[in-house]
């Protein structure tokens, strides 16, 4: 399990700057940063989301982002539907029911239902 206290204080130690801003830790405006929400917002709120076979996994420290977009075709690029983000102990039990569930769907499409 992470210690988030340790993980704090190695951050806090750094003899770095402290960043005043959200431009300062990420590189945009925070006017940049409520425009691509809103964009996000309207997208992923726009309707169900016919295919959702696009995702997109990153790690920032002990956090896993899972991002979920569709493509219909190859004219136009992937659409962002949703995210979650996820403490690194969810992430492992979602990854223990998505093998579970790809097992069972497996056995299903084989025959094998033992």
């Amino acid at each position: 399990m992470i210690q988030t206290d340790s993980l704090l204080r190695e951050i806090t130690m750094k003899n770095e700057p402290p960043l005043d801003t959200v431009e300062d830790l990420i590189g945009l405006t925070e006017e940049q940063i409520a425009r691509d929400q809103r964009l996000m917002a309207e997208e992923a709120f726009a309707g169900p989301a016919p295919f959702a076979n696009r995702y997109f996994l990153s790690q920032h420290g002990p956090v896993v982002r899972l991002s979920f977009m569709d493509q219909a075709n190859l004219e136009h690029g992937p659409r962002f539907r949703s995210a979650v983000s996820l403490a690194l102990h969810d992430a492992e039990e979602l990854s223990g029911l998505l093998n579970r569930f790809i097992t069972d769907a497996k056995a299903f499409l084989s025959g094998d239902l033992s």
